[in-house]
């Protein structure tokens, strides 16, 4: 179908946008992501017809999700023909993305874009294609900022989706970023273009779906305009974003001294110099300080708080644990950033639960005394934990150290109601502020990777005692060896569990 008005327009100003922000190179390969969706194929078609005046080469890229059995594959099949149509070679992969998530006990959204992303590097990679090219629209920037707003993202995660972005040593392009999605079905009615119809775009399961379907909705009936007003808080945010981060790393290439791990010399923050910043300056230059030292894109706004505190607030000697072993020790005039040596690696360790009795844990220094006992409510301590001896399953939970992947049931209060969610043990102690001997020492409860126990910490929800409980099981945790472990025909000589 030829292009009318609309189409030449579009196409117009997609070439100079691409040119603008240099998205594609002359002599350059660019995969074309491609869902199967509206988007992607319009997206596809555009670049089609610009190949020539970018002098590039397209290739076609499809992930099977899984997620949604005959219709996920004749997604596939659909992009198999388009390529075909078009004459491009296709790259296509399957993915199991919902046993990824189960896996690793995260989201399914974010389990799918971890996979894509991984599977347009490899892609690129196998193709010699430097740039990735991805369907993300206006629509989808208004979407991505409510969501980060929603989240609590600062001005860096608020200024939205970039136009390029580096995918490793590739490059992430988004040429629709200008368009509505209104302007790119229109696009596709104009050219005739088929494409699929993912149902799951409707479902209210996925928070962008509920943000799209629920959230902008309820904010047009307070501003009608309210989607060009975010991107237009988008453009600006981004604008000043920019201009702190040069002004923040202008400063450090003045004052910043990195030091030399070789020399033993560790790196310094003078202080004179940073209180005299604007107080975004010095967020800025702290969070630059810590991906600097952490080699990370992005820290927890936690870490970079702290530093902030540290260093406009704190006494000389105060002293502030941050990831992968740094420490930040304050003098009168200088915070100093040294690399502590790493704590030796703490053995694997499991014991069987003991059913009544003592068991002494020496590579934690600890002894837990067990004991059933007629249950009567009373209060417990933050070393002691009670389970429903009816259903609690003794002889398959296990006393062993912590392990990657290990996770909680826990419950909070969402208004009148309390609902239960899981919880990684890694956050939970990063929360506590744990220190890595505490992490890794330090007794569990579990059933598999499900933690019933972290002593000091939390207790999971999973066989606590109810109004029908009879009996329970008292786990107690104290320090040192208190007399020896009993296998069967436990001590009688138990300690009570009531304080220490």
């Amino acid at each position: 179908m030829k292009l009318g008005d609309m189409g030449f327009g579009m196409l117009r100003r997609m070439r100079e946008y691409i040119r603008e922000h240099g998205m594609i190179r002359p002599g350059e390969g660019v995969l074309v992501a491609v869902s199967g969706g509206v988007d992607s194929c319009v997206l596809l078609d555009c670049l089609v017809r610009l190949r020539h005046d970018l002098a590039c080469q397209l290739w076609v890229a499809h992930m099977n999700h899984q997620l949604r059995g005959e219709e996920a594959d004749a997604d596939a099949r659909f992009v198999r023909e388009l390529a075909a149509e078009y004459g491009l070679p296709l790259v296509e992969e399957s993915r199991d993305v919902a046993r990824f998530a189960r896996e690793r006990r995260i989201g399914i959204e974010v389990s799918g874009r971890q996979l894509r992303y991984e599977f347009f590097l490899r892609a690129a990679r196998q193709t010699g294609c430097q740039a990735v090219a991805v369907g993300h629209h206006a629509d989808d920037q208004v979407e991505t900022v409510l969501w980060r707003l929603v989240r609590g993202s600062g001005s860096g995660g608020l200024r939205g989706m970039a136009p390029v972005r580096p995918l490793a040593e590739r490059r992430l392009i988004r040429p629709l970023l200008p368009f509505s999605r209104a302007e790119i079905e229109a696009y596709a009615r104009e050219r005739q273009l088929r494409y699929r119809t993912d149902h799951t775009n409707h479902s209210l399961e996925y928070t962008r779906n509920r943000i799209r379907h629920e959230l902008l909705p309820l904010l047009t009936t307070y501003n009608p305009q309210i989607k060009e007003r975010l991107l237009g808080l988008a453009e600006q945010l981004g604008r000043e974003d920019d201009l702190l981060q040069r002004e923040a790393q202008q400063w450090l290439d003045q004052w910043w001294r990195p030091g030399s791990p070789d020399a033993g010399t560790g790196a310094e923050l003078p202080l004179s110099a940073f209180r005299a910043l604007h107080p975004a300056l010095q967020w800025r230059v702290g969070k630059l300080i810590l991906e600097y030292l952490l080699e990370a894109q992005e820290v927890r706004r936690v870490h970079v708080a702290d530093l902030h505190k540290m260093a406009t607030s704190a006494q000389p000697g105060a002293v502030l644990h941050l990831p992968q072993g740094w420490v930040a020790r304050r003098t009168a005039e200088a915070i100093r950033f040294e690399k502590a040596p790493q704590p030796a690696a703490t053995p694997d360790y499991t014991y069987p639960f003991v059913e009544g009795g003592t068991l002494f844990v020496p590579e934690a220094g600890v002894t837990l005394y067990v004991e059933r006992l007629p249950y009567r409510p009373r209060a417990t301590h933050r070393l002691q934990a009670l389970f429903d001896a009816r259903t609690f399953p003794s002889r398959d939970v296990v006393i062993r150290n912590r392990r990657p992947g290990d996770w909680m049931r826990l419950e909070a209060k969402r208004g009148n109601e309390r609902q239960t969610f899981t919880k990684k043990v890694k956050a939970l102690m990063n929360e506590a502020k744990w220190s890595h001997e505490q992490r890794w020492q330090t007794p569990l409860l579990a059933l598999g990777d499900e933690v019933l126990w972290v002593p000091g910490l939390r207790q999971s929800v999973r066989f606590r005692v109810t109004e029908e409980t009879k009996d329970v099981w008292s786990v107690v945790l104290k320090e040192g060896h208190r007399g020896g472990n009993h296998g069967a025909g436990y001590s009688e000589n138990f300690v009570d569990g009531g304080g220490d």
